[in-house]
């Protein structure tokens, strides 16, 4: 099929999301994205209608729409503060700051399902926080401390799904209004990074020590109404450090199976069904990240295809998640980075039928920032179109430059629109 019918066929094709609504179809929507300046823009998929959102004074990263997809939050840093800004899709290169901090310096953000909160984590004099900001009043609070923290918003934005910390960690629900400690923890915690609710509400999934080691624990939320939903308590044994991500519109949840005993989070992807407990090998590559479509139909996958011309699969020591800081790729990666290559790859969830679609030679932000905590970036920045087309990632062609990505899982084809980093679109 042409490029050019492919266009129209998604100019005049919108899908219904699990919630009713209309998703923006990949050539409607924009893309939101960290010029090689620092500066906020915005873009169409086609590279046409380029809007430089900020000055120059601030540097950028990793903006994320709110989930309405009105308006786009950006972590930003002045001189010795740091700062959280909200931009409206139109060049008036002032945002609105809803906080600003030299002791707290944000550097991750994730919006609440109804729009009203920012909740991001800080490092300030006390350690590593997480907080909540109100658009509204710009009223902030801190929430929670640890090193590290993993959190899921509950679909009603009340309450939220956490884990904090390694050796000795806790695992519960927060009430986001409230400045109350959780009453106890879920389980003991395993070696594992965020934890998660399926889209019904009625399951949670999680890693904890059980009585066979590490285990993936998959089990009813206590937070349910639905007196429907039958009781279960699945467990899964893992070697290494798991990550898990269940389905925006079934109860199904993907996780990877690290391929040895060791605090890497790289492996074989698995799915588990919540009701019926069926578990499907979908890619017995190694994966290193992996992304729901919005529709649920598909999974995206990286795996390492080339480092410095060898079989990087093979090598077995590159991510070292157990310390759960910046220093969660080891040295050796970090030094292969200039070679490093990923395969794109998508699996059909429903039939198993896995496709390669193209590889990219991945930026060092995305390889160091993102990719190591990825399941816990899915819940808030959107690397697929709200149609379920298209795939945008950043890139570095020959020179080293960072580009933007347009990938289309029709035919594989990759398009690069613009210069520059973290790149999410608008749902």
């Amino acid at each position: 099929m042409s490029r050019q019918l492919i266009l129209l066929f998604f100019c005049v094709h919108l899908s219904i999301t699990a919630y009713g609504q209309t998703a923006l179809s990949a050539q409607d929507a924009r893309i939101a994205f960290i010029t090689t300046v620092g500066q906020l823009a915005t873009i169409n998929a086609d590279g046409s209608d380029l809007k430089i959102l900020s000055e120059t004074l601030t540097s950028y990263q990793f903006p994320a729409w709110s989930p309405d997809g009105t308006v786009i939050a950006a972590v930003g840093n002045e001189g010795s503060s740091g700062a959280i800004d909200i931009f409206e899709d139109i060049p008036t290169e002032e945002g609105n700051r809803v906080f600003s901090s030299t002791q707290e310096r944000p550097f991750y953000m994730y919006w609440s399902p109804d729009a009203q909160t920012i909740s991001f984590l800080a490092n300030g004099p006390e350690g590593m926080a997480m907080s909540f900001v109100d658009v509204e009043t710009k009223d902030s609070r801190a929430r929670a401390f640890g090193n590290p923290f993993y959190w899921h918003w509950t679909a009603d934005s009340s309450q939220l799904l956490f884990h904090q910390g390694l050796v000795n960690g806790k695992l519960g629900f927060l009430e986001a209004a409230s400045d109350d400690k959780p009453a106890e923890n879920l389980d003991e915690p395993g070696f594992f990074r965020s934890p998660g609710i399926s889209p019904s509400g009625d399951y949670v999934a999680y890693g904890a020590s059980g009585v066979r080691g590490t285990e993936i624990v998959m089990k009813n939320s206590p937070l349910s109404t639905n007196e429907d939903v039958p009781e279960i308590s699945r467990s899964l044994p893992h070697d290494g450090f798991t990550a898990m991500s269940w389905s925006p519109t079934e109860d199904q949840l993907a996780f990877v199976l690290p391929t040895q005993a060791s605090m890497s989070s790289f492996g074989t992807l698995a799915m588990m069904d919540a009701e019926t407990g069926l578990l499907e090998t979908l890619s017995e590559e190694s994966v290193i990240a992996f992304f729901w479509s919005p529709d649920g139909k598909y999974i995206m996958y990286l795996t390492p295809q080339r480092a410095a011309g060898n079989d990087f699969a093979a090598q077995n020591d590159v991510y070292r998640s157990a310390t759960g800081g910046n220093s969660a790729i080891s040295q050796s990666y970090l030094a292969q980075s200039d070679e490093l290559e990923l395969a794109v790859n998508i699996v059909e969830v429903s039939t198993g039928e896995t496709t390669y679609l193209t590889s990219i030679r991945p930026t060092i932000m995305f390889i160091n920032q993102f990719v190591p905590f990825f399941e816990q970036y899915a819940l808030s920045h959107n690397v697929w179109s709200g149609d379920s087309q298209a795939i945008a990632l950043p890139t570095r062609d020959e020179e080293g430059v960072s580009n933007i990505a347009v990938i289309y899982i029709e035919d594989g084809s990759l398009d690069v629109i613009a210069e520059g980093s973290a790149p999410f679109w608008q749902h």
